[in-house]
C-alpha cells in the first residue's frame, strides 16, 4: 500500500476503497460471532448476578494496563467471554475461570508474548491449577466451535476511519483518520463494559463511536458528509432499520 501522501502503484486501490472492501467482509461475519443480549435471563441459572460482567470487565482492563495487552485482545476475550456465557450457566468459581480462559485464550490469538498458564495459577492465587485452566480453555474452544477471531467494535472502527482517507480536498481541511481511530477505540473501550450494547451488531456501534470522535476532533460538516456518504455506499445489512 502506499504511504500517506505517495502516489498509487499502478493499479493500486485508494486506501478508503480498501477500507470498505475489508468493511464489508466484516459485517459478514458479525451474526456467526454475536452472544446473546439477553443470556443473564435466558441463560444463566446458577447464581450469575448483573454485576459479575461489570467487574471482569475492570479487571480485564486491568490487566490490560499492568501488561500492556492490545484494546483488540480485550475485545476478543469479551467476546469469548459472552459467547461462552451465552451457552453455559456459571457459578461464580466456573465464571471466573472461564474469564481467565477467555482472556487466556485472546492472548495466544493477537499478542506476540501470550500469557503462560503459570502466569494465571499465579494470578488466582492458588485458586486454580494449570490442569482447570486447560481442560476450561478447551471447553471455551469447543462451545466457540473454534470461532476465533470476531468482528470487534475496536476492528470496525478502525476500518470505518480509514473511510477518511481519501476524500478529496474541496469537501473540508483534511482530518487525520488515525486521531479519529484512536478516539473512536476510546469511546468502543467503554461500550465493551457495557451489556446493553450487545443488542447491536459491532459496526453499528462502531459507527456511533467514530461519529463520537469526529464531532470531538471538529470535524468539518462537508467531510462528515462524505463519510457518511462512503458509509453508505458500503451497504451495511442493517442501515434501513428503523434503529439504524
Amino acid at each position: 500500500m502506499a504511504a500517506a501522501g505517495q502516489p498509487l502503484a499502478c493499479g493500486e486501490p485508494p486506501s478508503s476503497v480498501i477500507a470498505a472492501t475489508r468493511l464489508r467482509a466484516l459485517v459478514q461475519h458479525e451474526d456467526l460471532y454475536r452472544p446473546r443480549p439477553d443470556y443473564l435471563e435466558a441463560v444463566q441459572r446458577d447464581g450469575m448476578s448483573p454485576q459479575w460482567r461489570p467487574k471482569i470487565m475492570a479487571w480485564f482492563d486491568q490487566l490490560g494496563d499492568s501488561f500492556q495487552l492490545k484494546a483488540e485482545t480485550l475485545a476478543m476475550a469479551t467476546n469469548y467471554l459472552d459467547r461462552y456465557l451465552s451457552r453455559r450457566s456459571c457459578g461464580n468459581v466456573s465464571f471466573q475461570l472461564a474469564s481467565i480462559a477467555s482472556i487466556f485464550l485472546a492472548s495466544k490469538i493477537e499478542e506476540t508474548r501470550p500469557f503462560r498458564t503459570s502466569d494465571f495459577v499465579t494470578l488466582s492465587d492458588g485458586l486454580f491449577t494449570a490442569s482447570d485452566l486447560r481442560l476450561m480453555e478447551l471447553e471455551l474452544l469447543c462451545t466457540l466451535k473454534w470461532h476465533l477471531n470476531p468482528p470487534t467494535v475496536h476492528a470496525a472502527a478502525h476500518l470505518l476511519a480509514g473511510l477518511l482517507e481519501d476524500i478529496p480536498e474541496a469537501a473540508g481541511p483534511c482530518v487525520d483518520h488515525e486521531e479519529v481511530a484512536d478516539r473512536a477505540c476510546a469511546y468502543a473501550d467503554k461500550v465493551r463494559a457495557d451489556a446493553a450494547f450487545l443488542e447491536y451488531p459491532p459496526s453499528m456501534v462502531a459507527v456511533a463511536t467514530v461519529i463520537c470522535a469526529l464531532k470531538a476532533t471538529d470535524a468539518p460538516i462537508d467531510v462528515v458528509q462524505a463519510w457518511m456518504a462512503r458509509v453508505e455506499q458500503v451497504r451495511l445489512p442493517y442501515a434501513d432499520a428503523p434503529d439504524a
